[in-house]
């Protein structure tokens, strides 16, 4: 189930975090291995680009440092729930390319959040969130029915109509109305996002508004 914490983190303690982060990202190199596209048709179909390989992200682990340590403190009040306290991964992540329907877990079995601090504000940015609980196997069979035959699941939401998510299904009709909407939330700041590892979800297509990058701080824990 899709949460929203609003207000959930001050000003003061954003202005710390963004300096941090920025800090980091200056000095450390931040992971990119595991976050390349290399399929050259869906970065010419959906990306528009001709380039062989893209960077859809980067991320850093950042428990060990001093903004870990601070982002640990913030955290707790919506983690109290976790077997793993304090021993969770936080990482700070920059993507470059808006990210199509996912899930954060190949196993469907497991229980556990995806929580989600934005630190990059536009009304573009959105967090889309889905109701079904899946595994990536799953989510990859539900994508290849789909594709067999679009026409026998029936639409359940509309979101397509109302948000850019040409990246994630770029036909039509697109799998984004077949699945049932938990709901979507705005990148706003202070505010901390959190649902359940195995909800499919996505990013609006933010890069339409010609923003270089997005930043966020990113927890995947497990109960």
């Amino acid at each position: 189930m899709l949460q929203i914490f609003e207000n959930a983190v001050s000003e003061e303690d954003l202005l710390y975090i963004r300096k941090e982060f920025d800090q980091l990202k200056e000095t450390v190199q931040f992971d990119s291995q595991l976050y390349y596209l290399d399929d050259q048709e869906t970065i010419k179909e959906i990306y528009h680009s001709d380039k062989n390989q893209l960077v859809q992200q980067e991320r850093l682990k950042i428990n060990h440092y001093a903004l870990g340590k601070k982002l640990q403190e913030i955290f707790r009040p919506y983690i109290t729930d976790y077997a793993q306290e304090n021993n969770y991964p936080i990482w700070a992540c920059r993507a470059h390319l808006p990210i199509g329907l996912h899930t954060d877990t190949d196993d469907h079995s497991l229980t556990g959040y995806t929580v989600i601090l934005p630190l990059t504000f536009n009304d573009s940015i959105k967090t889309i969130v889905w109701k079904p609980l899946l595994g990536k196997a799953h989510l990859d069979k539900l994508i290849q029915d789909f594709i067999q035959d679009p026409f026998k699941f029936p639409r359940k939401c509309s979101i397509s109509r109302e948000l850019d998510l040409e990246h994630c299904w770029m036909s039509k009709p697109t799998l984004t109305d077949a699945i049932e909407l938990d709901g979507y939330v705005a990148w706003k700041k202070g505010t901390i996002v959190k649902f359940d590892r195995r909800q499919p979800h996505a990013g609006t297509n933010w890069k339409t508004d010609s923003l270089p990058y997005k930043d966020y701080i990113l927890i995947h824990a497990d109960q």
